[in-house]
């Protein structure tokens, strides 16, 4: 089996729509600057919480074959989703937000750092959906 063979079998529209899903925290966070409401700290980590719920939840339900795989994918697609946001709203917006980085430095560090760690991130909690599955099967 080839690597293309491989990675065609892995469920690539589930892995956007989790990937997609997750850009609810920072589009929350935009919303808040575009109306003058700082979201809380607690509120952002909660909404992080749920999502790791969320993506877990739906890897058991849907009973996914590579739960790790999975979503250290769906991970990546929400780091180039969310570095692509940060780049647009720079562009368009660039009075918007705390954050007052350079697009140069958005593309560079970046997207590194945050698509090594979502991916990081999307494996553990591939992992602990494994693990789950594994115990439920018993």
């Amino acid at each position: 089996m080839t690597v293309k063979q491989k990675s065609t079998q892995l469920p690539w529209r589930l892995i956007l729509i989790l990937g997609s899903f997750a850009l609810i925290r920072p589009i929350i966070k935009i919303f808040g600057d575009i109306f003058g409401y700082s979201v809380p700290p607690i509120a952002t980590v909660l909404i992080t919480v749920a999502i790791a719920i969320i993506w877990i939840g739906v890897i058991i339900h849907l009973k996914v074959k590579k739960p790790m795989v999975v979503l250290a994918m769906s991970g990546v697609v929400y780091a180039v989703l969310s570095i692509a946001m940060a780049v647009l709203i720079q562009l368009l917006a660039p009075d918007l937000g705390d954050e007052k980085a350079s697009v140069a430095v958005l593309l560079t560090a970046g997207l590194i750092a945050t698509t090594s760690f979502n991916f990081v991130y999307g494996a553990f909690l591939g992992l602990i959906a494994s693990m789950i599955q594994k115990i439920s099967r018993r």
